[in-house]
């Protein structure tokens, strides 16, 4: 899930624009909403969008401060996976990922909470969490689309109290885990990134190259082919929002397409200049497994400060994964903003507990499904370590 601020930030405000009024029918429909006054955020569960198959999901049910369920999901540890080749989970990142439910577990209010802490005996220690499905199925059908999705709230801080927050949902393929390799060539689709307080938030696909050159844009700074949205009307700060990607192999020619609230705002195509059958093909005949994860610090939204604010969560209302083995009218109920490039602006720089009752009873068996993925305990532990995990020029380069 890479992105640099720093060297990227003009890129990116540049492909930014209002979206189109109305959204796509479906999950996600209407503006953000931030919940009931003086109480948690509204809970919402995901509609079914015409022409989609639910596979999976997740409403995070069940008691204040309970965990996650191990059946859907594992908790990564430390500083990276064990073994990996990288510090910092390879970003410079200096949060400490743990499976206390003083930073991941869920508010009783069908939400899941990931909470960045700073310790108050050592204040430049910091713990927060870091999650991904055990699942590593999820893969648009030959000839099929997949749809990826979650309802997220942004941590609420602004101003020197946001500095260092870094906020993600994304995606890596299924053969990172065969070895934990780098992941541009597992495969890696940025759902969504926030850093700071910024207005707009980050859509981005890495890859690896199969035939030369640089499909994804990833030298020297392992910047991908990105897009940002401001969320309109209301913005990306303002309550909660649905943040999904999908991937269309039914279409001529293939796409991945980057939604906010229904609405396209970033698209990149199997023809566009660059790109070679190779590489796209690798890219999105590939199955993933879905990340969540609240950093503190790292090359893009920079250190922590004395005045960061402790304590604020990414709110999670729900994850859901679909997908369809035909086009299903899906090409007309799209909205994109007016803005949108169909080309994907390919020239710009720019992640319960035992006892869970589902909301969906009989669904249970979609939301965790029979294929529980590898099996691979991810539950790791990490050391720190002084690399800060910059690229070149001081720019950030994520490697997990």
């Amino acid at each position: 899930m890479p992105l640099v601020g720093a060297c990227v930030l003009a890129a990116l405000l540049a492909v930014a624009g209002p979206a189109a009024a109305g959204t796509r029918p479906g999950a996600g429909d209407g503006p953000a909403d931030s919940g009931p006054a003086g109480g948690g955020p509204a809970s919402a569960r995901p509609g079914v969008p015409p022409g989609w198959r639910l596979v999976w999901r997740d409403d995070f049910d069940g008691p204040a401060g309970s965990r996650l369920d191990p059946g859907s999901w594992l908790y990564d540890l430390g500083h990276c996976y064990t073994g990996c080749p990288a510090p910092n989970w390879g970003t410079g990142e200096v949060a400490e990922m743990t499976d206390s439910p003083d930073n991941v577990a869920l508010d009783g209010e069908g939400h899941l909470l990931i909470t960045p802490r700073r310790d108050p005996a050592d204040p430049s220690r910091w713990t927060s969490g870091r999650v991904e499905t055990r699942r590593s199925d999820f893969a648009a059908p030959d000839h099929g689309a997949l749809r990826i999705e979650a309802r997220l709230a942004l941590p609420t801080v602004t101003g020197p109290e946001a500095k260092g927050y870094w906020s993600a949902f994304w995606t890596l393929g299924s053969s990172f885990r065969d070895g934990y390799a780098d992941r541009t060539g597992a495969g890696d689709l940025d759902v969504m990134e926030h850093v700071n307080d910024r207005p707009e938030t980050v859509g981005a696909v890495h890859c690896q190259p199969v035939g030369g050159g640089d499909p994804c844009h990833e030298i020297p700074d392992n910047v991908g082919l990105a897009g940002t949205t401001t969320c309109p009307p209301v913005g990306c700060l303002t309550g909660f929002h649905t943040y999904t990607v999908e991937v269309h192999r039914e279409s001529v020619p293939e796409r991945i397409d980057w939604l906010v609230d229904g609405t396209v705002y970033h698209t990149v195509r199997a023809d566009q200049p660059g790109m070679d059958a190779s590489t796209w093909q690798l890219l999105v005949e590939r199955s993933f497994f879905l990340i969540l994860n609240q950093s503190i610090g790292g090359g893009w939204p920079g250190s922590p400060t004395a005045q960061t604010r402790s304590g604020a969560p990414l709110v999670v209302d729900h994850v859901a994964v679909w997908v369809t083995d035909t086009d299903g009218g899906k090409e007309q109920d799209h909205k994109r903003s007016p803005d949108h490039d169909s080309k994907g602006s390919p020239d710009h720089d720019s992640r319960r507990s035992p006892d869970h009752d589902s909301k969906h009873g009989s669904e249970q068996d979609q939301k965790r499904g029979s294929d529980q993925g590898d099996g691979r305990d991810h539950q790791h532990t990490g050391t720190d370590h002084a690399d800060d995990g910059h690229g070149p020029g001081g720019c950030r380069a994520r490697a997990f």
